[in-house]
């Protein structure tokens, strides 16, 4: 998923979204590098700040007479509901105007009796789901949730289920009655879509409708783990957002052992979303479902128009962020496949021309034709209620891997266009595919594991660590559904030096003290509990140093383009902004730390750092290790103290204001562009401008590190990354792996910005490009003359990156 046609204020929103804009809790948003605890000889710092947006989200123009139902995610971290209402058999509410006529179920609307009868569901649907509880979680309140489920089901003959005889409970995101969030017309429809669908399936369950205060992940986040406190199961979440940098301190909101927790892939065609990229929830993807001569008597086919820019239809695809799931194993190869989560895991129908009729009255009144992976999800997670109760320490998203031969295999449709190699990304193809994932549900029998003893290791992802390090360098989380006292470990393909042990009854660690050279290592661990096993498969990556000595000094340089950082009169000073003058005072060279999880220096020519040491920003005689002297580049001009995880920034801008730190958050005074310097892949070898006779479009190469000129590159505070050259680094528009990085001409217009000029660090090291999602990558290792790609982001050496 991506931005396009954004403003330049509102691309700098995307890439460095303010956290008080999102409404997500007040402590800063950590990277997932924050989220390891500091150990002796790997102390990974915890990097504070906004929030960055990656794969974000701009909707394709739908067809005529359909319309989305809730506006989209312009933040990080914001979720948007995933339906989308088709009015153009002449019923249902207009996109405006709120206008609606009733219809009958006689109209081409896809009521329980179809849906169960294409999924094979009607005996399950009539005798199965008494005494269990689906839970919807949603952002805002639908005032007539509870009477328009009534008219639902009264109208297609189910019985009730209302608040009076408790088979609906509504409750805010704290588990209250009262006082529910506000009201808001879009999302009401969603709540009744998802009350419908849940219905038309588990016609016999109880419902927990959990009303968020917004859309926010903090606040959804809150009511998800509200839902399963309050005894869910199943829990049925119909929205979700992009992915973006800092999304990892949000995931324990959604990680329950035992509970089916499901998520919407997306209704914006080929791209992956969060939270449906995490490897313990259900990603559920959407299809078209039509009637057939069949033997089943229906047909689906991937959602999406085919091949197109921007098409409407299911999302899918290889994460950028998030590791892959354990049981994921079927497209676990490169190039041809993606070694972190893969979305989708099953599908359902989506198509809002082939969609399902729901009841709502608070927008519009009447029945309407709905589609979207709104629809397919909660489909899903009322199938799994009728499934029967998870067994305890699983993760039932592993169980449709147990017995896919009990799903409706889709082999057609596409969502987008992927990279040739993987055409299976976004193409229903036969077995396992992106869109539909293994497929369609067959009857109840894939989703359960009919409580068998289970141990599931989690996988930890690509674990980038510095040569030389020691201590706990990576914890492996275990799970036995035995509840037994110990899982027993062993791991194969470690670096020298390192060994696996036991880390409390369920759980690992890998410590030691690395002799291993610098180079990409291919990990696997299996946890055992009697019969049960279980293998994850991850890279360790020994990374050499980042440093590069050759940095160049030069002016930090405040939004304004006219105020500089003055280090004043030496050791001790108050820095401040000044104008700039290209005096010594305002030499200053950001060198990096030398670690995967970067940080880096700001020097000033005499030899001096600016840190913190007085509580506010001063020059002082430089000391290695000192976290006041440590700054995270965060992407877009954000300079974050490893110390107290706070942003660089002017006092005010005007010239001689005091420089301070404050909570990191999107705006002038917080943005600077850094000098010119080289950036030093963990390859060893540094990223080279084509030179200042290249034309745009110019392939980028690597080249030995050195001092020459082509090797300064400077930061700018836009996102974008300049050469000597005065050219920008560019993806040139492409979403695709191992597409060539070029440089292109800067984007300078003040309506807009090219997001394939914007760079964001990541968690470990990475470059990843803010329209695509993919990494900066040495394809060739480090060899002069290697080409330069974006690519999957696996956190190889070729994709860590020191920032000099």
């Amino acid at each position: 998923m991506r931005i396009t046609g954004l403003t330049r204020q509102a691309a700098v929103l995307a890439a460095v979204g303010a956290l008080g804009a999102l409404g997500l809790a007040a402590p800063a948003i950590a990277s997932a590098a924050a989220t390891t605890p500091a150990k002796p000889g790997l102390t990974r710092p915890a990097v504070h700040g906004p929030a960055k947006l990656i794969n974000a989200v701009v909707r394709p123009a739908l067809p005529a007479g359909e319309h989305y139902v809730c506006p989209a995610p312009d933040l990080p971290g914001q979720m948007t509901c995933m339906s989308i209402v088709n009015t153009r058999a002449g019923f249902g509410f207009a996109a405006a105007g709120h206008a609606a006529s009733a219809v009958s179920p006689a109209d081409d609307l896809y009521g329980p009796s179809d849906l169960r009868s294409a999924y094979m569901l009607t005996s399950a649907s009539a005798r199965d789901g008494k005494g269990r509880t689906v839970a919807i979680v949603d952002a805002y309140k639908d005032p007539n949730a509870a009477s328009d489920l009534a008219r639902y089901r009264s109208n297609f003959h189910l019985s009730a289920c209302g608040t009076s005889n408790g088979c609906l409970k509504i409750v805010n995101q704290n588990g209250n009655k009262s006082p529910l969030p506000a009201a808001n017309a879009d999302w009401a429809v969603e709540e009744s879509l998802d009350l419908d669908m849940v219905s038309a399936i588990c016609p016999n369950c109880h419902i927990l409708l959990v009303e968020a205060a917004g859309p926010s992940t903090a606040d959804l986040g809150t009511a998800e783990d509200t839902a399963v406190a309050m005894g869910a199961k199943y829990v049925s979440n119909s929205w979700s957002g992009g992915e973006f940098i800092g999304q990892d301190s949000y995931n324990h909101y959604f990680n329950h052992p035992g509970v089916a927790v499901d998520f919407a892939a997306g209704d914006f065609g080929y791209g992956t979303a969060y939270p449906a990229d995490l490897q313990y929830v259900t990603a559920v993807g959407g299809t078209s479902l039509t009637h057939a001569g069949n033997g089943r008597g229906w047909t689906e086919s991937a959602w999406g128009p085919g091949p197109a820019i921007d098409p409407e239809g299911t999302g899918s695809g290889c994460s950028s962020l998030e590791a892959k799931a354990t049981w994921q194993r079927a497209d676990a190869t490169e190039p041809d496949g993606c070694l972190n989560r893969t979305e989708n895991d099953v599908s359902a129908v989506a198509n809002p021309a082939t969609g399902v009729a729901i009841y709502d009255s608070y927008r519009a009144q009447g029945l309407f034709d709905i589609g979207g992976t709104s629809a397919a999800t909660p489909i899903i997670t009322a199938i799994y209620a009728l499934a029967g109760t998870p067994t305890p320490s699983t993760y039932p998203a592993e169980y449709p891997y147990l017995h896919s031969w009990h799903l409706f295999d889709v082999t057609t449709g596409t969502n987008g266009t992927c990279e040739l190699l993987r055409q299976y990304l976004c193409h229903g193809e036969k077995g396992y595919d992106g869109p539909t994932g293994l497929g369609t549900p067959d009857g109840t029998a894939a989703f359960t594991d009919g409580g068998a003893h289970r141990v599931t290791v989690v996988d930890p992802g690509t674990q980038d660590v510095p040569a030389g390090a020691s201590g706990t360098l990576t914890s492996i989380t275990g799970l036995d559904s035995a509840r037994r006292d110990a899982v027993h470990y062993r791991a194969t393909g470690l670096p020298a030096g390192l060994k696996i042990s036991a880390a409390g009854s369920r759980d690992a660690r890998i410590s030691g003290r690395l002799t291993a050279p610098p180079r990409d290592y291919a990990v696997t661990v299996t946890g055992k509990d009697g019969s049960a096993t279980s293998t994850t498969h991850f890279r360790f990556v020994v990374v050499a140093s980042l440093t590069e000595p050759a940095a160049a000094t030069g002016e930090v340089t405040n939004d304004s383009g006219t105020l500089c950082l003055d280090d004043g009169t030496g050791p001790g000073a108050a820095v401040r902004i000044q104008v700039c003058d290209g005096s010594a005072s305002q030499e200053w060279k950001y060198t990096s730390a030398g670690t995967p999880y970067d940080t880096g220096t700001i020097m000033i020519g005499t030899g001096d750092c600016l840190g913190l040491s007085s509580g506010a920003p001063d020059v002082e005689a430089c000391a290695k290790g000192a976290a006041d002297q440590e700054w995270a580049y965060l992407g877009a001009g954000a300079l974050s103290n490893r110390s107290d995880g706070k942003c660089l920034a002017a006092k005010s801008l005007t010239a001689g204001a005091r420089i301070e730190v404050a909570s990191c958050k999107d705006s002038a005074a917080q943005t600077w562009s850094l000098p010119a310097g080289p950036i030093r892949a963990g390859t060893a070898a540094c990223l080279a401008d084509p030179g200042i006779s290249a034309s745009p479009g110019t392939a980028v190469k690597m080249q030995a590190c050195g001092i020459s000129g082509s090797q300064q590159w400077a930061l700018n505070g836009d996102g974008t990354i300049e050469s000597s050259s005065g050219l920008c680094l560019s993806a040139d528009g492409s979403l695709l792996s191992e597409s060539a990085i070029t440089v292109q001409a800067c984007d300078s217009t003040p309506s807009s910005l090219d997001f394939s000029e914007i760079w964001i660090p990541g968690p470990g090291g990475e470059l990843i490009n803010a329209e695509s999602g993919r990494c900066l990558d040495d394809q060739g290792n480090g060899p002069a003359g290697s080409p330069v790609i974006q690519d999957d982001c696996y956190g190889e050496d070729g994709e860590v990156w020191g920032l000099n």
